[in-house]
């Protein structure tokens, strides 16, 4: 990881970027940012971080750069980046968010079974309980640009046929290194394997997991209808990235600058919604025309082991009922 910083300061002081203690921009021209993801070309996230670039650049306020699929290191290594005051903007989901800026319960968001529609996201980020956990990463350092974009509806994947969680027992599971993916599994009865996404097709190919929790059209653009025979129907978790950036830099811009970085990410937020719902069909017809075969789940019985998950994620009984409150407020809102 140091090796990867190391790279990432001297590309920053190579094209003259500033860092967080000083000026936000060039007195002549437009201030310079790398904007990194993990994500394929085609997916959601990555098309989404396409569109939040456009979006920067055409404000005239900033040059911004693209690097996906892991160009500038793992989501760990970009958040180490923003803790050493680079000017770079990261992409990743709420657990790994709070897991490196000291707000575990940011993960939150990647809760099972907590969302019916997609835009339910929003009964979480519109809230005051979001706004607290918010703040609590905000005092750790992080400036979370609170715009959600849908990285996936993610189901489980394996090379043995499943329908319950009993079936998961003893199979490893390949999760990103993220606490909510992690204690997820573990709270169905598999094995969690933490695995970079850039491993996965390897670490399936070669047995070194038997399976994984994934995306359709994500799964798609890795191939992994190559390494891994079948996948659910039904999805257990839909999960949702933010763009990030150190708080210091974010509270050395202009508010012209910070206006152009919310309302970019707010159009790709939007966009990513429309974007995905396609997606999920396609990926899901290319994976199955590619021999991939398609499972129910018994979803009842996944759901019956939630309580598991609570107590492995140390969430007392306060704050369950707190989150269902929430997300009832935000249902009715609806009607």
């Amino acid at each position: 990881m140091k090796r990867v910083i190391s790279v990432l300061v001297m590309i920053a002081l190579s094209v003259g970027f500033v860092f967080a203690g000083g000026a936000s921009e060039a007195s002549d021209g437009p201030m310079k940012l790398d904007v990194a993801s993990v994500y394929t070309d085609g997916s959601c996230g990555d098309e989404a971080n396409r569109l939040f670039v456009e979006k920067l650049n055409e404000s005239g306020l900033f040059e911004a750069t693209y690097y996906n699929n892991g160009q500038l290191g793992t989501e760990v290594d970009t958040f180490e980046a923003i803790q050493s005051g680079i000017n770079i903007i990261s992409f990743s989901g709420g657990s790994n968010w709070g897991d490196n800026f000291g707000s575990p319960n940011m993960g939150l968001v990647m809760t099972p079974f907590l969302f019916e529609e997609l835009d339910d996201i929003y009964g979480i980020t519109e809230s005051e309980l979001w706004a607290e956990i918010i703040a609590q990463a905000e005092a750790n350092g992080l400036k979370l640009i609170n715009a959600p974009v849908v990285s996936g509806t993610r189901y489980f994947m394996a090379n043995s046929k499943f329908t319950t969680p009993e079936d998961l027992h003893g199979l490893k599971i390949r999760t990103p290194n993220s606490t909510f993916a992690i204690y997820s599994v573990e709270a169905f009865g598999g094995i969690p394997t933490s695995v970079a996404v850039s491993e996965l097709y390897s670490s399936l190919a070669q047995k070194v997991v038997d399976g994984c929790e994934f995306p359709y059209a994500d799964a798609f653009t890795r191939q992994l209808y190559e390494v891994v025979k079948y996948a659910a129907n039904q999805p257990y978790v839909t999960t949702y990235d933010f763009w990030g950036m150190d708080l210091a830099l974010w509270n050395s811009l202009s508010d012209e600058q910070r206006a152009a970085i919310e309302s970019a990410a707010t159009e790709a937020s939007e966009y990513s919604f429309g974007l995905f719902q396609t997606l999920e069909s396609e990926g899901k017809q290319k994976l199955a025309d590619n021999g991939m075969e398609f499972i129910d789940i018994d979803v009842d019985s996944f759901r019956a082991r939630m309580d598991n998950f609570y107590d492995l994620i140390g969430w007392d009984d306060a704050f369950v009922q707190r989150i269902e409150d929430t997300m009832a407020e935000y249902r009715a809102s609806k009607q």
